[in-house]
């Protein structure tokens, strides 16, 4: 493990402060590979990244880049609203904390919304965590997906998440 110079650390900072969009791995080639770039990055978060106000999960990370990749954006009232938070934490946000990852995650989720003419607020009355599935429910995933539908369709229909629909089939094929 290499100890991190005065140089090394101006660089690094430097470098987020003037762009924060940079990767990690551009800044690790700007070091000359002397760290990696979980370690510039782990450095930077550890003693340099100004912490964002707020709770910021996960969930609420990938949320907002959705809301902010659709066509047209969700105005930053209604993404503020979604995440629980004000409005310039949410700007602060997608501009110096979001990740190329949750970015692309965002805009992946937002054209599949597009694709399949789905809203997000049926989307989140979809969930039915922790429910037994009833033989109705049953027969409707299965002839969903004897006509070749993808799992997403039988997931709106019953009001259950894909992977939940997707595995209960796999269960149901293999005689599980």
């Amino acid at each position: 493990m290499a100890y991190w110079t005065v140089e090394e650390l101006n660089t690094m900072v430097n470098s987020k402060r003037e762009n924060p969009r940079i990767s990690w791995d551009t800044i690790a080639c700007m070091l000359n590979y002397r760290h990696t770039s979980s370690a510039c990055q782990q450095r930077y978060n550890r003693d340099y990244a100004p912490p964002l106000p707020g709770s910021w999960n996960l969930v609420s990370r990938r949320l907002i880049c959705k809301m902010r990749s659709r066509i047209p954006p969700s105005s930053w009232r209604d993404c503020a609203r979604a995440v629980n938070n004000n409005i310039s934490n949410c700007q602060r946000f997608m501009l110096n904390y979001a990740t190329e990852k949750e970015l692309y995650r965002g805009r992946c989720d937002a054209e599949s919304e597009a694709l399949h003419g789905l809203l997000p607020q049926r989307i989140q009355e979809a969930r039915r965590q922790g429910k037994l599935w009833t033989n109705d429910e049953t027969d409707v995933l299965i002839s969903c997906r004897a006509r070749g539908y993808p799992y997403i369709i039988p997931a709106l229909l019953l009001g259950r998440s894909v992977s939940s629909c997707s595995s209960k089939y796999y269960r149901i094929k293999n005689n599980i």
